[in-house]
């Protein structure tokens, strides 16, 4: 499942990614921000998403979170 999927939106809504970030000294953190936008183009939310890797051990943890209708979301895992 990508992130994309565990944001609930309905079927004419949409996700736009804006330019990619990267941090740290070898780019092990990435953050993708985003809108939301109804059907009539309009925004309805907002959100980043983040994906940072671990150089030692080389573990990845993700995070997401974002805005819709006013509500705020948190995901980690």
């Amino acid at each position: 499942m990508s992130w994309q999927e565990k944001i609930k939106l309905s079927s004419t809504d949409k996700i736009v990614c804006s330019r990619m970030k990267t941090k740290g000294h070898v780019g092990q953190t990435e953050i993708t921000p985003f809108s939301i936008l109804d059907d009539k183009e309009q925004i309805i939310g907002h959100g980043e998403y983040t994906e940072h890797t671990n150089i030692r051990g080389l573990s990845t943890s993700y995070v997401l979170e974002y805005t819709l209708n006013g509500q705020k979301n948190f995901e980690q895992w």
